[in-house]
């Protein structure tokens, strides 16, 4: 099917916050105006208390998000194909055959395009993201970030978005509830700030894959030509 055709399926904006061995903490998705957050992690449960959801294994609720897609025939955008990754992780556990028409777009992909065209002067232009970041590469791999390319658009991060924390603050809290026996309230300040701050990280990139997505199809939808692929090739 011409990309054109499948650009206009609706869409699920997704985002895990995972570590770099691979552990899942939680994903966040949206689709249309509707934002959720499901925690996948069974050490942030009374987390997920506080936030009024269940507690679902990265495979369950990944599978139960496709379900979703399947059922509004939607197409599912995440930045880079780090949530590629996961997906595969399903072969294991379920029939994938009901998903191998899902297609998943590479935003970062498209985003590259689109600067390379349009916006390059602007983009160079750009400070760094983060000032005093170390080593030189990883200050580089920044300034390709969600959250730096964000900038092009009207919206912006806010100052407690902390690249590189995400995975401290939900370790923080993490060991802080079950510490706690999962009970929320026994927290501190401190430690229920990690997990809110690590919550908002989150839903900053899904709502930004959605701003960066529309901002994209308004100037040239050819950007997204080369950034469709199956879910599960």
């Amino acid at each position: 099917m011409c990309y054109l055709e499948v650009i206009k399926r609706p869409k699920i904006y997704i985002d895990y916050e995972s570590n770099m061995a691979g552990h899942i903490y939680m994903l966040g998705y949206l689709i249309d105006q509707d934002f959720q957050q499901i925690i996948m992690d069974s050490g942030l449960s009374g987390l997920a208390q506080r936030l009024g959801t269940e507690v679902l294994d990265p495979v369950s609720g990944t599978i139960e998000l496709l379900k979703k897609a399947v059922e509004i025939n939607a197409v599912i955008v995440a930045y880079s194909e780090a949530e590629l990754t996961t997906f595969q992780a399903l072969k294991e556990h379920t029939d994938i055959s009901i998903f191998k028409d899902l297609p998943y777009l590479n935003l970062r992909k498209a985003a590259k395009k689109w600067i390379n065209r349009y916006q390059s002067r602007k983009f160079n232009a750009l400070p760094p993201f983060r000032q005093n970041v170390k080593p030189p590469f990883r200050a580089r791999q920044m300034k390709n970030s969600l959250a730096s390319i964000m900038r092009l658009t009207e919206f912006h991060a806010d100052s407690d978005y902390a690249p590189g924390k995400t995975t401290t603050r939900f370790n923080t809290i993490r060991k802080a509830l079950i510490n706690k026996d999962q009970n929320y309230e026994a927290l501190t300040a401190g430690q229920k700030r990690k997990g809110t701050q690590g919550l908002k990280h989150n839903e900053f990139d899904v709502r930004a894959l959605k701003v960066l997505f529309e901002t994209i199809a308004a100037e040239d939808k050819a950007c997204f030509e080369s950034s469709l692929q199956p879910c599960f090739g």
